[in-house]
């Protein structure tokens, strides 16, 4: 997992496309995910059966939490992302 990582978040307006750069050490996940507002850390990153993480991302509605439940195969990953109003597919591959 560690590396940087092309993201398709698929949320109700349209499709982001962040890039998290992360380091595995362990159990844990740490680094950062960049997309057209800026860079934010990765917070409550755990490597296990899955991979999960926070990261706090500028919305139209304001800076919103988004919890990433995110499953690894080889060079790409699925998963979903969490917020208050509800919840969006997530698709990447390795940069």
């Amino acid at each position: 997992m560690t590396g940087k990582w092309n993201l398709k978040i698929k949320t109700p307006m349209n499709t982001q496309t962040p890039v998290i750069d992360v380091v595995v050490e362990g159990d844990v996940l740490t680094g950062t995910l960049t997309d057209s507002n800026g860079t934010v850390a990765i917070t409550d990153g755990k490597v296990g059966d899955k991979v999960t993480f926070k990261a706090p991302l500028k919305t139209p509605f304001g800076v919103m939490d988004f919890d990433f439940t995110l499953e690894v195969n080889g060079d790409e990953l699925s998963g979903k992302a969490k917020i208050k109003m509800g919840t969006m597919a997530v698709t990447g591959v390795r940069a």
